[in-house]
C-alpha cells in the first residue's frame, strides 16, 4: 500500500460525507414542503366540507323558518 493511500481513501470518505449532507439536506427540504401542501390540501378540504355543511344546514332550516314565522 503507498503512501497515497493514506491521502486518497479519507478524501474519498470526506467526499461521501459532503455529498451525502448536501443530498440528504435536499430531500429534507422537499419532504417538508411537500407535508406543508398536502396539509394546506387537507386544509381547504376540511373548510370545503364545512362550508358545504353550513350551506346544507342552511336550506333544509329555511323552509321551517318561513312556514312558522
Amino acid at each position: 500500500m503507498t503512501s497515497s493511500h493514506l491521502f486518497y481513501i479519507p478524501l474519498m470518505i470526506l467526499v461521501g460525507l459532503v455529498v451525502g449532507f448536501i443530498l440528504g439536506r435536499k430531500a429534507g427540504i422537499g419532504y417538508i414542503l411537500a407535508k406543508n401542501e398536502q396539509e394546506q390540501r387537507r386544509a381547504d378540504r376540511r373548510k370545503k366540507r364545512a362550508e358545504v355543511s353550513a350551506a346544507k344546514e342552511v336550506e333544509t332550516a329555511a323552509p321551517d323558518e318561513s312556514t312558522t314565522g
